[in-house]
């Protein structure tokens, strides 16, 4: 069977996004609402630990966004992301 290591390296918490600390690596992917909510609920339903939980960042400016964070099997943090408007992406 499978083994999944508990030896991870420890984060570099140096990246702060609107107040949040944030690991720096991490990957991170742009989600459309629907699925956002589809992946935060498969999450929450398998009792998935959040590094951060789904929040809402930017509130009423033009990058407005809500992300979470949480760990993939080998202890990489995984970003996900939707925006309230995509093309603002890079902005």
């Amino acid at each position: 069977s499978a083994h999944i290591s508990e030896n991870f390296h420890s984060l570099d918490f140096c990246g702060k996004v609107d107040g949040i600390n944030v690991p720096i690596p991490h990957f991170g992917c742009v989600l459309d609402e629907i699925t956002f909510i589809e992946i935060q609920e498969k999450l929450e339903k398998n009792n998935v630990q959040f590094l951060i939980k789904p929040t809402k960042r930017y509130e009423g400016k033009t990058v407005e966004q809500t992300t979470m964070f949480v760990f993939e099997f080998s202890g990489n943090p995984l970003a996900f992301k939707m925006l309230e408007d995509e093309s603002k992406l890079f902005k």
